[in-house]
């Protein structure tokens, strides 16, 4: 069958990958057996890896392709199964690593992953902080939403800031809408556009006027005055069709002469 000869096949590779007598050699071994290993069950999938991961090089060895190849088999394969050995990839020194070892390990809802994202939160790469403040939408408590809070606040780079601020869509307690209407009122690197679709996530009361006053602001970035005209959702919008008629009316008229008012009319 075909699952035998693919099975017979990740053997020989395995076999090949553990004599191979360079790091490049092993790396490109272990990418070829994870991707015959992802159409296996979920037990053979464990077998691949704990065999791979057995390949793992010597500090002293510069071999950060391998290192690469067999952190990406674990998170592809078995994340759960190997979740121990990924933990401990989180403390690599590079950042690329890290950020590898930590995506797979961030979707796993298990509540003892809250500690080892906020501290996530603090790592000098922007990738791994942006993927921590993403995955902290599964956790609850009192120190996740203040962490998100003032990752919005205080972070330099708008990818994790966004992050935040989509995070804190699923929180919704007075602080975090707090906080999301001020990163809409900043108006910074799309992070207002992200704060402003956490802010309907969480329908707070007047949604729909607050939606429909930065779709009709001149004021407001055109990017915002879009999104905020794309959440007025049928359920949102319920027997007040005729008032976004009336609006779109307006905003046709006035796209004769204005770019922006044509694309929040679209």
């Amino acid at each position: 069958s075909g699952t035998a000869m693919r099975k017979r096949q990740l053997e020989l590779i395995l076999a090949a990958a553990q004599s191979a007598k360079t790091g490049d050699r092993r790396a490109d071994l272990a990418f070829v057996a994870t991707r015959l290993a992802r159409a296996l069950p979920l037990v053979e999938r464990g077998r691949t890896v704990k065999a791979l991961v057995a390949l793992w090089p010597g500090a002293a060895e510069q071999a950060f392709e391998l290192r690469y190849r067999l952190i990406r088999a674990a998170g592809t394969l078995d994340p759960r199964g190997h979740r121990a050995w990924l933990l401990t990839r989180l403390t690599s020194p590079s950042p690329v690593l890290r950020w590898l070892a930590l995506r797979p390990l961030s979707q796993q809802p298990d509540p003892t992953m809250a500690a080892k994202l906020l501290a996530a939160l603090r790592d000098r790469d922007p990738r791994v902080r942006a993927t921590a403040a993403a995955a902290l939408r599964r956790h609850k408590g009192p120190k996740v939403v203040e962490a998100l809070q003032n990752t919005l606040r205080y972070e330099g780079w708008p990818v994790v800031a966004r992050s935040a601020a989509l995070a804190l869509g699923h929180h919704c307690d007075a602080a975090s809408l707090a906080a999301l209407r001020r990163a809409i009122s900043n108006r910074a690197l799309g992070i207002d556009v992200a704060a402003l679709s956490a802010l309907a996530r969480c329908r707070p009361p007047k949604l729909f006027d607050t939606l429909l006053t930065y779709a009709m602001s001149r004021k407001q970035p055109v990017g915002l005055r879009r999104r905020a005209a794309a959440l007025l959702d049928q359920r949102l919008v319920g027997d007040r069709v005729r008032i976004l008629a009336s609006l779109f009316l307006r905003l046709r008229r006035e796209a004769l002469a204005s770019a922006a008012a044509e694309q929040v009319a679209a």
